[in-house]
């Protein structure tokens, strides 16, 4: 098949949308199939040392705006004259559709004029209140739902919506998606992740519990929450260390709250890493838990990372985050926003190193379901039927 895919996110922006899309269309180049993807232009058009298949073009498409904050992110102003003349060109069997931007845009005129079956991915909660506080108008409930509006109006132009979560799926049709919606994982490479492991140190070699985070710094993670949480732990348990892998706007913030808590020894900022450069480093690996205070998620590519290398894990029960930890069977679900319980449960793992070992087995089985090969394979069959009812 020949497969046209429209993504807002792709390198040298990193985001786990942007690893998803990526991880993806390699999949489906290695099971034959041709793939033009359209992304935004931007000055570096590193992608981070990777060679993509013969089978994969990349089109960068111009008019881009920057968005506030993001060094490596833009808004994209839809011309649609380059991508339609690429579209003529390729003649898609369908168009994939992965962001609501003017990427996004770019892929449904295209589609449209074309007449070319459209999917599209939701991938975020772009209208949760921690997402609106971007713009300062997360206090207002009809901002929310202008947000869905305007969100939905891609979505339900599609023969079929794709969800990472089970939660995403509900809540998209709770506020008025009208096509039919099928839950499809994000998937992982497990293979990437059993080679880094078994090169992995042993834990257990220092007297040190490491917590890890990794991800977006940005308002809607809440990551001033889980600073609360690590100062109550790193009382009880001095050895006790956190590192946060990622960039973001919030990030000069955070750095500040860090020293303010008196917490600089522990805490440990390494920036963005590229994402191969993290997932064959030991910085996951020889990690003892994955811990996020974060309520927006879908289904968080880090999350999969971290279960793929056996990790135990600490969230919140908020939206998709419930569907991949399993209170008290690979890790604990704590109460939004409630930084004493988080610290409740990750003293809990420090004090019982067996708890965790039983939890990252857990981890490690479950994420097997959620496999890249799977994926591939589920989204290769939606592609098909699609164009068949075509």
């Amino acid at each position: 098949m020949k497969i046209a895919v429209f993504t807002d996110s792709y390198y040298p922006h990193v985001s786990g949308v942007t690893t998803t899309v990526d991880k993806q269309i390699q999949k489906l180049a290695e099971m034959g199939h041709r793939i033009k993807l359209f992304c935004p232009k931007f000055k570096k058009q590193s992608r981070a040392g990777q060679d993509l298949p013969k089978n994969i073009d990349i089109i960068r498409l111009p008019a881009n705006v920057p968005f506030p904050g993001y060094s490596t992110f833009s808004v994209s102003i839809p011309t649609v004259t380059k991508s339609l003349k690429e579209i003529r060109k390729f003649r898609p069997d369908i168009i994939h559709i992965h962001t609501e931007g003017g990427v996004g845009w770019e892929g449904l005129i295209c589609a449209k004029i074309r007449k070319i079956p459209i999917i599209t991915t939701l991938h975020t909660f772009l209208a949760h209140q921690e997402y609106l506080k971007h713009w300062k108008i997360d206090k207002f409930e009809s901002f929310q739902k202008i947000a869905w509006k305007y969100i939905l109006m891609i979505h339900n132009q599609a023969k079929l919506v794709i969800c990472p979560s089970l939660a995403m799926k509900k809540e998209a049709v709770e506020n008025g998606l009208e096509v039919n919606a099928k839950v499809i994982a994000n998937g992982i490479d497990l293979s990437e992740y059993s080679k880094v492991a078994k090169a992995s140190p042993d834990k257990t070699s220092e007297n040190k519990f490491h917590f890890i985070y990794v991800g977006r710094v940005a308002v809607e993670k809440s990551l001033p929450v889980l600073i609360k949480a690590f100062k109550i732990i790193a009382k009880k348990q001095p050895k006790t260390k956190l590192t946060i892998i990622g960039d973001g706007p919030a990030l000069a913030g955070l750095r500040e709250m860090v020293n303010h808590q008196h917490l600089a020894g522990q805490v440990i900022f390494t920036g963005q890493i590229p994402h191969n450069q993290l997932m064959n480093s030991d910085l996951i690996s020889s990690a003892n838990t994955f811990i996020t205070p974060s309520k927006t998620e879908n289904q968080p590519i880090s999350v999969l990372e971290a279960m793929a290398f056996g990790l135990p894990l600490i969230g919140v029960d908020a939206l998709g985050m419930g569907e991949l930890i399993k209170h008290k069977k690979n890790g604990f679900l704590a109460e939004p926003d409630n930084h004493r319980q988080i610290a409740q449960y990750g003293l809990k793992l420090v004090n019982n190193p067996q708890l965790a070992g039983q939890f990252g087995q857990k981890s490690l089985q479950m994420v097997k379901q959620l496999s890249l090969t799977k994926t591939g394979k589920e989204l290769e069959s939606v592609y098909k039927k699609t164009v068949q009812q075509k």
